[in-house]
């Protein structure tokens, strides 16, 4: 379902869409798999993946802060 659907088909004007932090630290769906090595590697950043969604700027100003791109395995409680 697109930004749209889920909102009803309302569209924000310039001035009353909010400003949302996209803050992309990687993990499995910042990942792809090498040509060479078979191995998931990291390869997408935040953009990559806000471009996907369709419509998302008709709705919110968003700004992606590329904090890391760490792969899950690189994640724990420490």
């Amino acid at each position: 379902m697109s930004v749209k659907e889920q909102l009803g088909g309302t569209v924000l004007s310039d001035r009353v869409r909010p400003v949302v932090t996209y803050i992309a630290t990687g993990g499995t769906i910042a990942m792809k798999r090498d040509a060479e090595s078979q191995a998931p590697v990291p390869a997408v950043e935040g953009q990559d993946l806000l471009n996907e969604v369709e419509g998302l700027n008709q709705y919110a100003r968003v700004e992606v802060d590329n904090f890391s791109n760490t792969p899950s395995v690189g994640f724990g409680p420490d």
